[in-house]
């Protein structure tokens, strides 16, 4: 069974744990009427979130030993040598977690995804939620 796990940039600063606005959090997300979306993380602990930066845990890992999320860009120097970046998205015509190349316009039923049994080899190398 998959973990379930989300991540998310912080929106305060937490000095307990040094965590500072911007900072990356990891664990269970909640979100309620009347407040600001959370990660739990440790004992139990929570911290207000930007929802804009929320990406899932996609189950899987890159050729590191990273943790993959919703929102990744993943690269792969191909036998070419040359590099090939894609971004993890969530589809909803295909129900999973696809890797599309990167561009300012994507479309599931033009671009190429990858299939699990490609996806060897590739490592997280940022986010979309990075600074430009």
């Amino acid at each position: 069974m998959r973990e379930i796990k989300f991540r998310a940039k912080a929106i305060v600063n937490d000095i307990h744990n040094n965590i500072k606005v911007g900072d990356f959090v990891q664990g269970q997300y909640i979100e309620s009427g009347c407040d600001a979306p959370c990660i739990i993380f440790g004992d139990g602990e929570q911290i207000e979130v930007d929802r804009k930066t929320l990406g899932q845990f996609i189950g899987e890992k890159d050729c590191s030993g990273n943790s993959i999320y919703e929102g990744d860009i993943v690269s792969k120097r191909l036998i070419d040598n040359s590099v090939h970046q894609c971004v993890v998205r969530y589809s909803e015509k295909y129900a999973k977690f696809v890797y599309c190349p990167i561009s300012e316009e994507w479309d599931f039923d033009r671009d190429v995804v990858c299939g699990p049994w490609e996806r060897k080899g590739y490592k997280v190398v940022g986010t979309i939620h990075s600074k430009k």
